[in-house]
């Protein structure tokens, strides 16, 4: 947790003196998180256009453990009272998770002409192809496919904070991420 404190305050050091020509003393960022403002001892700032927050205000502010692992180099997050936004039961595998926005962000993605479908593609060829449903903001039938097509599986989705997520386990597990 040492090493994790100090890596961060590091990190936003940096990010401070890289932004601070950019942003005005005045123009601070409030946190609010079910119309409570969250108060962090770490300011929430804009970083190359993106809004960044401490991790563990917003966890715990939504009832997640926050904790270090220190073998993986990881900030672990977890929810046991997690519930599927699109379904009632309780999700009870030890599943890990990644956003759509996150696999965007770290891959190449391509989107055909009708914005039903997404296709995102790994350096090693493996492709992830899913479609979108448009009216209920969703994707499904989300499906991974090695570099010579052939077909992987199935890969799970939920949403997860209104964000559409993968089983990042499942996607480590088949190789697509790390």
């Amino acid at each position: 947790m040492k090493r994790f404190s100090i890596g961060l305050i590091a990190g936003i050091l940096i990010g401070l003196l890289a932004s601070s020509a950019f942003v005005l003393a005045d123009q601070s960022i409030k946190l609010i998180i079910n119309g409570k403002e969250i108060i962090c001892d770490v300011a929430p700032q804009m970083i190359n256009n993106r809004t960044m927050v401490p991790a563990r205000y917003v966890a715990e502010a939504l009832g997640a453990k926050v904790e270090w692992d220190d073998a993986q180099n990881a900030v672990v997050i977890t929810n046991e009272s997690a519930m599927q936004e699109n379904n009632t039961s309780v999700v009870s595998e030890p599943y890990e998770w990644i956003s759509l926005r996150m696999l965007i962000d770290n891959y190449s993605m391509e989107q055909d002409a009708n914005q039903n479908k997404f296709v995102l593609k790994n350096k090693s060829g493996m492709v992830l192809i899913g479609n979108v449903d448009t009216v209920n903001n969703t994707v499904t039938n989300s499906v991974l496919f090695d570099s010579n097509n052939q077909e992987l599986g199935s890969i799970e989705t939920q949403i997860r904070s209104s964000q559409t997520c993968f089983n990042a386990t499942k996607l480590k597990k088949w190789g697509f991420i790390n």
